[in-house]
């Protein structure tokens, strides 16, 4: 290793460069450089820790896809790997040698028609072949020197934002963003605060689901809580923003029976509190994260490792907004630490926890789904007086429309033998219909219009369990 440092020194000094004037610094440490590939947004790379005076600097880490794992471990990810950029980068006077599963050198400060030996293990070499002006990001013009390798690909540098073109196994990155601790310049990958950025006035409408379990199979009914939060104070305390949020929360259960072609739902409740929401930004919150970047999610016995991990993804949503998520469906993988292969994530084997999370841009958390199929998700909101998707109004939070006149239908007696009298039937109740345990229609009848008293004779029914369907109510009825 130290040869190849002394031989790269010795071609540095027979360059015998004449522009060391000018800035051409390949990475700034308090700078965070944001690059695509096909125009979509990729991979960032900035430094964790330098040393030695800001000569060596550390990079950050990604999640890679292990296309070499086969066997049990196929489908693997690989931790602790390197962007482009690499994991190591060392300032030698004025070359940048980059280290990590790959090993080059760019020589910023190079002349038109200057060579050098680019990768020495795979004897690429590198020449300076053009120097111009051009746009980089955000409508900036900037000095750049474009470099040619023997084995086609080629780099891009600018005088004042490092690299903004690197060819690399098949792969061409663009820089689209830079973002600096004061004046940040094209794509910036939005975070915490710009996920929380709540306003008073602000309006959130969620929807929670819990489906039957399986063992029921679909007996039970579905659980649905509807929540419109809406934001009336916002205060500030360290890393903390605190919320008071107006909830009016309206909850129900829905039966919908298999082999019984008709749904029914019961059980309403209604509240309205008030009460604080605290979210607390901290470096590992996912929406401080890049994409390509692990979350540990949990810790669990379960896991043998007790540690799950999942790989966070940073898009745009349908809407253009910036997402941040991990876990795509039910059925995406999670992973564990290989306790046999070093730096590599495997399937966990018992895949007895699934959950997926998605936070939107200036949305907060806007999907979440767990192992036992809790669904929450947002179905629409208001800010600054917009709105959009859907926002339920206070009648929905304080009545069931007709559901509720029909709630007040009284069926007795219950169980019965011989005659069913049904009261408080409501105006626009025109039939009744009673099916069997089967789901099979027994019997239907016509009711009088503006008739809210009804008697009905089973004496001919067999014994057993039947529905009576009342518009869109159904109640159990029993008959020994």
């Amino acid at each position: 290793m130290k040869q190849i440092k002394k031989y790269l020194l010795i071609v540095l000094i027979a360059l015998g460069m004449s522009s060391l004037a000018q800035n051409w610094n390949i990475i700034n440490p308090d700078y965070t450089y944001n690059y695509a590939v096909n125009d979509v947004y990729d991979v960032s790379s900035y430094v964790l820790s330098t040393e030695g005076n800001n000569t060596v600097f550390y990079m950050n880490e990604i999640v890679l896809p292990c296309d070499t794992c086969q066997g049990a471990i196929s489908g693997a990810l690989m931790i602790h790997q390197s962007t482009f950029m690499q994991h190591k980068i060392e300032k030698i006077d004025n070359l940048y040698w980059f280290n990590g599963h790959r090993s080059f050198v760019i020589f910023p400060y190079a002349e038109l028609g200057d060579t050098w030996l680019f990768d020495t293990l795979n004897n690429i070499t590198a020449e300076l072949v053009l120097e111009t002006t051009e746009t980089i990001i955000g409508g900036v013009d900037d000095a750049t020197k474009h470099i040619k390798l023997s084995n086609n690909d080629s780099i891009v540098l600018s005088e004042n934002h490092g690299i903004v073109r690197f060819d690399i196994s098949g792969k061409s990155y663009r820089l689209i963003g830079v973002e600096t601790p004061t004046d940040s310049i094209g794509y910036v990958v939005p975070k915490f605060r710009d996920f929380y950025n709540f306003e008073v006035g602000d309006i959130f409408q969620y929807k929670k689901i819990i489906p039957p379990s399986e063992a029921s199979q679909g007996q039970d009914p579905t659980h649905y809580t509807f929540s419109r939060n809406t934001i009336l104070s916002k205060t500030f305390s360290g890393d903390s923003i605190i919320y008071s949020v107006r909830k009016n929360i309206k909850s129900y259960f829905h039966q919908h029976s298999s082999g019984i072609p008709y749904e029914y739902t019961y059980g309403y409740e209604y509240d309205t509190v008030v009460e604080p929401v605290v979210v607390i930004d901290s470096l590992t919150h996912m929406c401080n994260l890049y994409n390509r970047e692990s979350l540990k999610v949990c810790t669990n016995s379960f896991s043998p490792e007790g540690v799950f991990y999942e790989e966070v993804r940073v898009k745009k949503d349908d809407n253009g907004l910036i997402i941040k998520q991990y876990g795509n469906s039910y059925d995406a993988p999670r992973y564990i630490l290989s306790s046999e292969y070093p730096n590599i994530m495997v399937i966990d084997p018992y895949q007895l926890f699934y959950a997926r999370q998605v936070y939107t841009q200036g949305l907060g958390l806007t999907s979440y789904e767990l192992y036992d199929e809790r669904l929450v998700y947002l179905i629409g909101y208001v800010k600054n007086g917009d709105t959009t998707g859907t926002v339920y109004d206070d009648d929905f939070y304080t009545s069931t429309g007709n559901l509720k006149n029909q709630s007040d239908i009284h069926i007795y007696p219950n169980p019965a033998k011989e005659k069913v009298y049904i009261q408080n039937l409501s105006a626009d109740v025109s039939k009744i219909e009673i099916y069997d345990i089967t789901g099979k229609l027994v019997n239907d009848f016509h009711t009088n219009k503006g008739n809210t008293f009804m008697q009905i004779d089973i004496s001919k029914f067999r014994r057993g369990v039947y529905f009576i369907k009342i518009g869109t109510l159904v109640h159990k009825l029993i008959k020994p």
